[in-house]
C-alpha cells in the first residue's frame, strides 16, 4: 500500500471515535439499526488493528507517526523532542510508513479503510 493511503488512514484514525459516537446515536434513533451497529463493529475492528499494527514498530518510528498523523504535531516540535534534524524524523517516519503499508495490505477491513480516507483526504 502506497505511504500516502496509509498516512490519510492515519489522519482519519483521530476521527474514528467521533464516528462510532455518532452511528450510536442514530442507531438509537433509527428503527432499523442493525447496519449502523455492523458499522460500529467495522470501525472499532480497524481501530483496534491499526493499533496493533503501530504497536509491531520499533518505538522511534511508531511515535514518530503517532505524534504527526494522530496527534497532529508538527515535524519541528517532534525534532525538538527527539535532537533529530527534520530529514531524520522524516525519514524515520517514512520507513514506519513502509512498514505500515506491508501490514495494512494484509488486512482487508484496514485497506478499505485507508483507501476510503484517501479519498475524503483529497
Amino acid at each position: 500500500m502506497e505511504r500516502k493511503t496509509v498516512a490519510a488512514g492515519l489522519r482519519a484514525y483521530k476521527y474514528i471515535e467521533d464516528d462510532i459516537r455518532q452511528k450510536l446515536m442514530f442507531a438509537r434513533e433509527a428503527e432499523d439499526d442493525r447496519q449502523l451497529l455492523k458499522e460500529v463493529d467495522e470501525l472499532r475492528n480497524v481501530r483496534r488493528e491499526i493499533i496493533r499494527c503501530l504497536n509491531d514498530l520499533p518505538q522511534l518510528e511508531r511515535d514518530c507517526i503517532w505524534r504527526h498523523y494522530i496527534q497532529g504535531e508538527r515535524w519541528v516540535r517532534i525534532c525538538q523532542k527527539y535532537a533529530y534534524s527534520e530529514r531524520q524524523i522524516r525519514n524515520i517516519s517514512n520507513r514506519g510508513l513502509n512498514r505500515l503499508g506491508s501490514a495494512f495490505s494484509e488486512r482487508a477491513n484496514i485497506r478499505r479503510f485507508c483507501a476510503a480516507a484517501e479519498t475524503w483526504d483529497t
